[in-house]
């Protein structure tokens, strides 16, 4: 799959658990050489974080092109299944240039578009959901942005699913993506990142940080400026900003438009229905294990007997995950 204006072609694990993404070699400089050391300590201490987390980065030669090729292992944060895909959004915070249902059509969007911050704001507006969930979801925005504005990071964005049960399934059907989402809420722990919806009894989010190995280089200045110039106004409100102008325009969106409205029903269903489970109602005694990183030449920061030989990748690792507390 390619991911419009970056040009980045993804492509999925069987399981969509995990996703390798083409990266340009600024990226890759800018995370190898700049800000791994910071990046592992902030996702050690931060195992809540919605940052999609990075697992690797590859460098493959082509033979009849001496350009090599770089390709990032990631975390795919969207892990639920395609068909309860309602709508998706990549949210900055930014208005110029942000809709794509505009230069599409509306009869052209599908439900795998990935529409922008103008999209959501005309056509879903808000993320509804419990007080608790939102403030659990805005400490943690506000602590991964800190960390993104502290290392001069602009553009990244939150990438939102809304999910929703098809409409016209069979019962099978139904009590399978049932059964897919409450294992996503029990495993993720103190990972938030499939929220219960308070719209509706069977409506749900799934998120998280991507995008964020851009920097406020000279590159992006011009780019900048190229876009006021053209328009003739130099207060245009483009995606481009000096960190701390992203950083705030950011986390001022996303409180605007996160809302804490409770349900006036509680959102579980029958026990023989296998039926998804509220947020709320997530059991809090569990716990993430710790991550481990594995650098090129052996050098190593924290390691685990445990862990499998990698030496086939030349490459920085990392692994994470949920699990229940002893």
């Amino acid at each position: 799959e390619s991911s419009g204006k970056s040009g980045s072609f993804f492509f999925f694990s069987n399981d969509r658990q995990f996703l390798l993404k083409t990266m340009t070699q600024e990226e890759k400089n800018f995370l190898v050489d700049k800000i791994l050391p910071p990046y592992h300590n902030y996702l050690i201490e931060n195992q809540d974080t919605y940052l999609a987390k990075i697992f690797g980065v590859f460098k493959v030669n082509q033979r009849y092109n001496s350009s090599p090729v770089y390709l990032m292992l990631a975390e795919n944060i969207h892990k639920i299944s395609k068909r309860m895909l309602a709508s998706i959004y990549d949210l900055k915070g930014s208005t110029y240039d942000r809709s794509v249902e505009k230069k599409m059509g509306a009869r052209n969007v599908k439900k795998s578009t990935v529409l922008k911050d103008l999209d959501f704001k005309t056509r879903h507006g808000y993320l509804c959901m419990a007080p608790r969930d939102r403030n659990v979801v805005m400490e943690t925005l506000s602590k991964d942005v800190d960390f993104l504005q502290r290392h001069g990071i602009i553009d990244y964005s939150v990438s939102v699913q809304i999910l929703r049960f098809p409409t016209g399934i069979s019962t099978k059907v139904k009590h399978r993506l049932s059964r897919q989402l409450n294992h996503a809420f029990i495993s993720q722990g103190s990972c938030l990142r499939i929220i219960h919806s308070t719209e509706t009894l069977e409506t749900y989010y799934s998120f998280g940080v991507i995008d964020y190995l851009e920097t406020f280089n000279s590159r992006k200045q011009l780019e900048k400026h190229a876009k006021q110039i053209r328009r003739l106004n130099r207060g245009l409100d483009t995606s481009v900003q000096n960190p701390d102008v992203y950083a705030q325009r950011f986390m001022t969106f996303m409180s605007e438009r996160i809302k804490d409205r409770a349900l006036s029903r509680v959102s579980e269903t029958d026990e023989n229905d296998s039926g998804p489970v509220s947020t709320q109602n997530v059991n809090n005694g569990l716990r993430m294990s710790n991550p481990t990183f594995i650098f090129k030449n052996s050098q190593t920061i924290s390691t685990d007997d445990s862990t499998p030989s990698l030496s086939r990748a030349q490459t920085n690792f990392f692994s994470d995950g949920c699990a229940d507390a002893n």
